[in-house]
């Protein structure tokens, strides 16, 4: 790591431990609850995964999470069925910001959260899990979260945009697992036709179905004694949910067409784009199932979230891409320059799409005074090319 390197870590931990979360349920039935949070999020509702479980039956299952952004109170609603408010204003499936002090009103509930400030000089070093690192105090919780239940068997669902991590995390989760030496087998829900997804997680008969010529093992089998990973399981229909959740419980099924009862022992790992908790409160996904799969839950930022992991992600890309790979003393990466010429919002964005607009070159950061028109250029996508002279 360079001394760069190291002052970036160095600020991220500062500003990491400039501020907590103080939540206190001051009226309603459940009033004098409180709930103090330095990472991560907050969530509040009547169903029993929540981090704080309200009575209030005015108050949804899940109703409202809280967490600290960047030093903003941010407060979301997944969907609730009355709302969450804010003084005059009314969130439903949306965001908004809060002051320290605010109340927030669920139902006939009302909680107040207050900003506390921390000992700027505590540990808030970020540990790395598996491929998963960061520098970033917004992902502190999360891979704390991954590394507590990682020797366990406990299910986990990892919720998270697209290109967040989920399939790093589930497969560092297996890897550090007892069942790191059995199968891994991913299964992506949202990718298969719906009529061939009991197909591909249970396996069938020949003869099954039309084009069924032999018989095929499911995931679940595959997985005997490993770890099955449903990614975007909150794609399975009604059906597809009903056959999940009976397969969690008794751990046990048969192959479609089949009357033969296969026994299984796996762990589950689940991860959905989609928010299921809101999915719980519209019907749209079962409960039952929902606590099947998220005994623990690790939402995973987005990098827009986690601005102080840009350059170093940079860095280690420019590194892995190089040809024979790029050593530290090959030449100054001018990646503050890029900065001061673009502003965040568009470096972000670009971040978040690299196949999008200007294909950036490994020799367009290979020193400050840019790159040689004279010399043939490598570029992250494989392809070589002439520079032109400006």
């Amino acid at each position: 790591m360079t001394d760069e390197d190291v002052r970036t870590v160095s600020m991220a931990r500062a500003r990491a431990a400039l501020h907590a979360l103080y939540l206190e349920v001051i009226d309603g039935p459940d009033v004098g609850r409180i709930e103090e949070l330095s990472d991560g999020v907050i969530s509040l509702g009547t169903a029993a995964t929540n981090t704080i479980v309200l009575t209030d039956p005015t108050v949804s299952r899940f109703h409202a999470e809280v967490a600290m952004r960047r030093g903003r109170i941010i407060v979301t609603d997944p969907g609730s069925t009355n709302g969450t408010r804010i003084g005059p204003v009314v969130l439903r499936g949306g965001s908004a910001e809060l002051d320290s002090g605010g109340v927030l009103v669920l139902g006939d509930t009302r909680v107040r959260i207050d900003v506390l400030d921390r000992d700027p000089e505590g540990d808030d070093f970020v540990a790395p899990f598996g491929d998963l690192w960061s520098t970033s105090p917004s992902m502190k919780q999360p891979l704390s979260d991954l590394a507590r239940v990682a020797k366990t068997d406990v299910p986990v669902l990892l919720q998270g945009e697209s290109g967040t991590g989920k399939e790093l995390a589930a497969r560092a989760l297996h890897d550090r697992s007892a069942r790191a030496e059995r199968p891994f087998v991913t299964v992506d829900c949202g990718a298969i036709a719906p009529q061939l997804v009991a197909s591909q997680l249970f396996g069938h008969e020949r003869g099954a179905f039309t084009g069924a010529d032999r018989r095929r093992i499911g995931a679940f089998e595959q997985a005997q004694r490993g770890t099955v990973f449903l990614d975007e399981v909150g794609e399975l229909g009604p059906e597809l949910q009903a056959m999940l959740l009976g397969v969690l419980e008794r751990r046990r099924f048969q192959r479609v067409g089949g009357h033969e009862t296969v026994s299984v022992d796996v762990r589950v790992v689940s991860a959905t784009h989609r928010d299921l908790r809101a999915a719980v409160n519209s019907g749209a996904f079962r409960l039952d199932l929902y606590y099947r799969l998220a005994s623990v839950r690790v939402a995973l930022p987005p990098l827009r979230e986690r601005v102080d992991d840009i350059q170093p992600l940079i860095r280690h890309f420019l590194t892995e891409l190089a040809p024979g790979g790029a050593s530290s003393g090959q030449g100054s990466i001018a990646l503050e320059d890029l900065f001061e010429h673009q502003d965040l919002v568009a470096m972000e964005r670009h971040a978040g799409h690299p196949r999008r607009g200007r294909r950036h070159r490994y020799a367009d950061f290979d020193g400050r005074q840019g790159p040689d028109p004279a010399r043939r250029a490598w570029n992250p996508l494989g392809q070589h090319d002439e520079q032109r002279a400006a």
